[in-house]
C-alpha cells in the first residue's frame, strides 16, 4: 500500500518550512491530509500510467465524465483516427480499468472501443481528475528524488494540503506542496484537468497572500498548448506547463534549480 498523501523521497521530519503557509496570514491551522485513506499500489500504477497517456486519452477521459454526470453506464468510443500502436494502448488501459470499465470489448470491423462503467462513487471521483493528481504526484516525487540525489537535498512532498482559518473553515486547499527540508523553501503545485480553466490570477493571489515568490507557484494544466502556457507564463508571472513531451519534468527541474 503506498500512501498517496504524504510521500517522501528522502526520510525526514517535517521541518518549519511547511509553516510558512501560516506566517503573515491571518489562518491558523495547516493539515496534511494526515489519515487519508491509502491508495493500492496497483491504482497508483493505473494513475502514473495514464498520466504517460494524456496525450492519447484526454478526449475519451472527457466522454467517460460526461456519462458519470449523466449516470449512464454505456460507452461507445470510436477509435479511427488514432494509429495502431495507440489503439493497442489504449485497449489494453481499457481492459486493466478493474473497478471502472467492465464487459469492455474492441470491435475491430467497426474500430470501437465499447463497454460499461462501474458508478461508483471512487470510480467517478478517479476519472474526474483524481488519477491526474496521483500520477502527477508520482511524476513529481521521481524527479525530487533524483533531484535530491544529484544536489544533496532533502525533499518532502504533500498533497491536498489543507489551511484553515481560527474558525476551523478550511480557506485554502493546495493540490501539492513541495517542501525542500534543506532550505526551508515551498512551492505551490496546483492540477487542473478541465479545459477551460480560467482562473489565472487564482495562485497569483494565493502566492501574494501566503508571501510565496511567483517563481516557487506552479499550474499544470493538460490542455494548454505550449504557445498558450508562455503566454500566460509571461503575463502571470509563475510557472505554467502542460503534460506534452517531458514539460512537466523539465520544467519542476529548472523550478528546482533556480534556488540552488
Amino acid at each position: 500500500m503506498i500512501n498517496a498523501n504524504a510521500l517522501q523521497p528522502v526520510v525526514t521530519e517535517p521541518v518549519k518550512a511547511m509553516e510558512m503557509l501560516l506566517k503573515g496570514s491571518r489562518y491558523s491551522k495547516i493539515e496534511y491530509s494526515q489519515g487519508a485513506a491509502t491508495v493500492p499500489e496497483a491504482v497508483e500504477e493505473l494513475a502514473y500510467r495514464m498520466f504517460l497517456m494524456d496525450a492519447e486519452i484526454k478526449g475519451i477521459i472527457k466522454e467517460i465524465r460526461i456519462l458519470f454526470d449523466s449516470n449512464e453506464d454505456s460507452f461507445h468510443f470510436d477509435l479511427k483516427g488514432f494509429s495502431k500502436e495507440s489503439k493497442y494502448r489504449i485497449v489494453r488501459l481499457f481492459r486493466d480499468m478493474y473497478g471502472i470499465v467492465t464487459e469492455m470489448f474492441y470491435n475491430a470491423e467497426c474500430d470501437t472501443l465499447n463497454g460499461k462503467l462501474s458508478l461508483n462513487t471512487r470510480a467517478h471521483k478517479f476519472i474526474d481528475g483524481q488519477y491526474l493528481e496521483i500520477g502527477i504526484k508520482k511524476a513529481v516525487l521521481d524527479i525530487l528524488t533524483q533531484f535530491s540525489k544529484v544536489h544533496g537535498k532533502e525533499f518532502n512532498l504533500y498533497s491536498n494540503v489543507m489551511v484553515y482559518d481560527e474558525n476551523g473553515i478550511i480557506r485554502n486547499e493546495f493540490d501539492l506542496v513541495i517542501e525542500n527540508a534543506s532550505d526551508s523553501i515551498i512551492y505551490l503545485l496546483e492540477v487542473k484537468s478541465e479545459k477551460d480553466f480560467r482562473d489565472s490570477d487564482k495562485l497569483s493571489n494565493i502566492g501574494k497572500e501566503y508571501g510565496i515568490a511567483p517563481n516557487r507557484l506552479f499550474l499544470i494544466d493538460n490542455h494548454k498548448s505550449h504557445k498558450a502556457v508562455a503566454q500566460l507564463e509571461y503575463f502571470t508571472g509563475y510557472h505554467w506547463t502542460n503534460l506534452e513531451s517531458n514539460s512537466l519534468q523539465s520544467k519542476v527541474t529548472a523550478m528546482l534549480e533556480n534556488d540552488l
